[in-house]
């Protein structure tokens, strides 16, 4: 797991989990995921969802569900702030080319690679195909080239500090670099760039790069998701206002198959509580400690 832009804030409530979040799994129609419903990606239709996350569900690379998509709409409770609406709306600002806009699901065999918890979680995913087979613009090294940009625009989160962890792993061979940006007034302008890389638990693929070698048991230990080196987690303010606009593009040479997509398989979003009394008491006291030494 990586660790971005966390502040002491952030850190301090580790010794109380917040009761209030939003759960996020993307869904697929791919390999019997489930035909998804056009206009309405809430709808109770993934086969392949989550226990415990609410789900977002488009078919792969459908005009009627990607182009442009629909914003689903959660009502969900946060622990600092209570009961909000939250909108999810993915976007391809780069391409009107449908074969960019990726949802895919993977097989029952391909998902058995994974051999951890939350196998639905992982097993399918929304993403970028940034080949130029596909209408992208080509390969991007962060620095040259063109971007194939994906966003995910959230809106109605009501103002506070919130903390973001998004999984990015694929049962079958991706393994692209990828990058994260996050903006907090509607896309105005974005916050430094974070590095990631999906991770992936079947051999094979072109290139080649595996999470865990065959025949070493579960697939992290304790075979939680959370424990894989290509989830990110990284906080944000929201103003309560302007849509949080989190940007992700795939870092790669534009002809490859397996360094050319990214992919996110869903995110947990919970609100960062103030240090208590107590928190800030003892942070004081450390830091008295520290000066007297």
């Amino acid at each position: 797991m990586k660790v971005s832009q966390l502040s002491l804030l952030t850190l301090l409530p580790l010794a109380g989990a917040a009761p209030g979040a939003l759960w996020l799994d993307f869904n697929s129609n791919q390999a019997n995921g489930g035909g998804a419903t056009a206009g309405d990606p809430t709808a109770a239709t993934a086969v392949h969802n989550e226990a415990g996350y609410m789900s977002y569900h488009v078919n792969h690379e459908s005009a009627a569900h990607v182009n442009p998509a629909t914003a689903g709409i959660y009502n969900t409770s946060f622990s600092q702030t209570g009961a909000a609406t939250v909108s999810v709306l993915p976007d391809w600002p780069n391409s009107s080319s449908n074969a960019i806009r990726q949802s895919i699901g993977r097989s029952d065999g391909q998902a058995g690679s994974w051999l951890g918890n939350n196998q639905n979680l992982l097993r399918d995913w929304i993403g970028v195909d940034s080949r130029t087979s596909a209408g992208a613009t080509g390969g991007w090294d962060g620095i040259n080239g063109t971007p194939t940009y994906m966003t995910l625009s959230l809106g109605g989160l009501p103002a506070a500090d919130y903390s973001m962890t998004s999984f990015h792993h694929d049962v079958e061979n991706m393994n692209a670099f990828f990058t994260i940006e996050v903006s907090t007034d509607g896309g105005a302008t974005y916050g430094a760039i974070m590095n990631g890389r999906m991770t992936n638990s079947l051999a094979g693929g072109t290139p080649a790069e595996n999470e865990i070698l065959p025949g070493s048991g579960v697939n992290v230990a304790g075979g939680d998701p959370a424990d894989l080196s290509s989830t990110m987690v990284y906080g944000f303010t929201a103003n309560g206002t302007d849509d949080v606009v989190v940007r992700f593009a795939p870092l790669g040479p534009g002809n490859m198959v397996h360094q050319d997509f990214f992919g996110i398989n869903g995110f947990q979003l919970s609100q960062i509580p103030e240090p208590t009394t107590g928190v800030l008491g003892l942070f004081g006291a450390l830091l008295l400690l520290r000066r007297r030494r």
